[in-house]
């Protein structure tokens, strides 16, 4: 029997290290074939990061305002904050294809540099860790993040940083991180109850100093840009609400009630029912579990305020999910943590079905709104698996106490 043990794990590795390798080689393939063909397509890379190129090149125009104005009519308007403005000035320096390349080789080494502080403390030697990153960076909101050049590769970076910073030790750091999700506000806002409920106070301090850092980095530009950013946002928000914004390419609760139940003023009032019902219900739960989480580590933990995040935004694009890949390693590299291992298949469940959901996404756009009640499902499986755990903890003091008495 002891001989026996051993054997089996060693074939788990091999097993594990093969996939690894076929889907390395898949995404390498595909990439290498998107960057070598698609920018012979006409229009074919003409994605999201042309927003970021023209904002760029604008930039370094010095007219700061026309970052935000003269795209606020194209089919890309830049829709970050004036701080971000220095992000693009690389970009706007380069010729048209490089500009690309340099965006997408980017975000490979973000996410890559993310997946690693991830997986800090997994052993390598049983392939558990090469086999999450290969899967990772072939999961289709991470491949898409790629092609398109988007930002989205910040929000992950900003999260697995602060997940690191607080293995380390160094909650000031984590704040610093964290501040980072400024760059998408209504991502940032679902991170400030999570530090309040865990009392993260020197975390709180921290992010609070780098964003006046982040927001003093904008005073050159004056106020004109944050005026026209504040526009664009109210644009864009405008036409969600008249049904001209892509509601199938979100990945909300929101979103997937809205293309349940079809257009009209009647769907647009019950989605947003919907959403302060789910926000509220959700923050409920998510404030119970942080403030007593029991022994659930803390990879799963930060999956919890990344899972809310997704399936309680207003808005938030199918790219975005790309940061779920937090709660993902959490469940994943954190399988033995769970109280029962149903709960664990539930969610595993829940997982492939967001991951069918965003391979059917790029046939039929609205299949990618199925990530959002997912997400809902995932948090409150997490919330239940943490509440059994304490419950379990409670009997098992309250069973000592008597046998002392005895």
């Amino acid at each position: 029997m002891g001989s026996a043990e051993p054997t089996t794990r060693s074939r788990a590795a091999r097993r594990r290290k093969l996939a690894h390798l076929v889907l390395l080689g898949l995404f390498l393939v595909l990439l290498a074939l998107w960057l070598t063909t698609g920018y012979r397509v006409p229009g074919a890379i003409d994605k999201d990061w042309v927003s970021f190129d023209t904002a760029g090149w604008r930039a370094l125009s010095l007219d700061w305002r026309s970052v935000y104005t003269d795209s606020a009519g194209t089919r890309w308007p830049y829709l970050y904050p004036p701080f971000t403005i220095f992000l693009t000035m690389p970009l706007g320096m380069l010729p048209y294809y490089p500009s690309y390349l340099a965006a997408v080789g980017s975000a490979l080494v973000a996410i890559l540099w993310s997946l690693g502080r991830l997986l800090d403390g997994v052993g390598s030697g049983d392939g558990r860790r090469a086999l999450f990153i290969s899967a990772a960076l072939l999961c289709p909101t991470a491949f898409q993040t790629l092609v398109t050049g988007q930002y989205s590769w910040i929000y992950l970076a900003a999260v697995s940083g602060a997940y690191a910073c607080w293995r380390a030790g160094d909650d000031r750091r984590a704040g610093h991180a964290l501040a980072f999700l400024l760059v998408k506000p209504n991502i940032a806002i679902f991170f400030l109850p999570f530090l309040v409920a865990r009392r993260c106070g020197a975390t709180l301090r921290g992010a609070a100093s780098a964003a006046v850092v982040l927001l003093a980095c904008s005073i050159p530009f004056g106020l004109g840009p944050w005026l026209a950013f504040v526009d664009n946002a109210r644009g864009v928000a405008a036409r969600q609400q008249a049904g001209d914004a892509p509601i199938a390419k979100q990945v909300t609760a929101q979103a997937f009630v809205r293309v349940l139940l079809g257009s009209g003023a009647w769907s647009t009032a019950v989605s947003w029912v919907v959403w302060g019902t789910v926000t509220v219900g959700l923050g409920v739960v998510c404030w119970r579990l942080w403030r007593r989480p029991g022994r659930m580590p803390l990879l799963r933990l930060v999956g919890t305020a990344c899972l809310l995040a997704v399936a309680a935004n207003p808005r938030l694009y199918f790219y975005d999910a790309l940061l779920l890949l937090v709660p993902a390693a959490g469940w994943y590299l954190e399988a033995g943590s769970y109280a029962t291992a149903a709960r664990r298949r539930s969610i595993g469940v829940a997982l492939a079905v967001m991951v069918a959901a965003t391979i059917g996404f790029f046939w039929f756009p609205a299949a990618g709104t199925a990530v959002g009640p997912c997400c809902v499902l995932w948090l409150l499986v997490e919330s239940f698996d943490a509440a059994a755990e304490r419950a379990g903890e409670q009997v098992a003091v309250a069973d000592v106490v008597l046998l002392e008495a005895a």
